[in-house]
């Protein structure tokens, strides 16, 4: 399958955002009390928020695209700082949401080479995320070369108690 990784332009906003949350429904509504992301779509994926990230030079954001309509989002920061266990030359793989139909069929892996490839070329040596303890997710990373660097958790208000633990996981560039 032949897979494009668009950067996110003014004129793509409304495609990524609803993408986004399409992607995110299917695979996450379990998280959340009343199975309502509101709070995780107000601060990750409205329309003035994506206009903020785009001015700023550390966010990337870019759509995912089959040859014939995108088919998810991918998200990264550049130098997030967090504690004291990242060097200073880092990537945050933010997002990667795929649309249910198109997960499983190996873009989730591509997207990964894609960010490794990004980081590589950015002169960076670590790629860190966040994911949930329970769910494919974890599975899918530590099968990619990722490792479990320390526990943290959902922050967000309304998210399930028992679906708050997450882990911050890392792979060198």
């Amino acid at each position: 399958m032949d897979i494009t990784f668009e950067p996110v332009t003014k004129k793509t906003i409304e495609t990524y955002i609803a993408v986004g949350k399409c992607s995110y429904i299917e695979h996450y509504l379990h998280l959340w009390k009343n199975e309502d992301p509101t709070p995780f779509f107000e601060e990750n994926l409205d329309r003035e928020v994506i206009e903020n990230t785009l001015q700023d030079p550390n966010q990337k954001l870019f759509m995912i695209n089959t040859k014939t309509a995108p088919v998810g989002i991918l998200h990264l920061t550049l130098d997030e700082e967090k504690g004291n266990f990242l060097s200073p030359k880092n990537v945050l793989l933010n997002k990667i949401y795929l649309l249910k139909a198109h997960s499983g069929k190996g873009i989730g892996k591509k997207s990964i080479d894609f960010v490794q490839e990004f980081a590589k070329d950015a002169m960076k040596k670590v790629i860190w995320l966040y994911t949930m303890k329970k769910g494919k997710a974890l599975d899918f990373y530590l099968n990619h070369g990722f490792t479990i660097v320390k526990e943290t958790e959902l922050w967000l208000p309304n998210a399930k108690d028992a679906e708050r633990p997450m882990w911050i996981l890392s792979r060198e560039v």
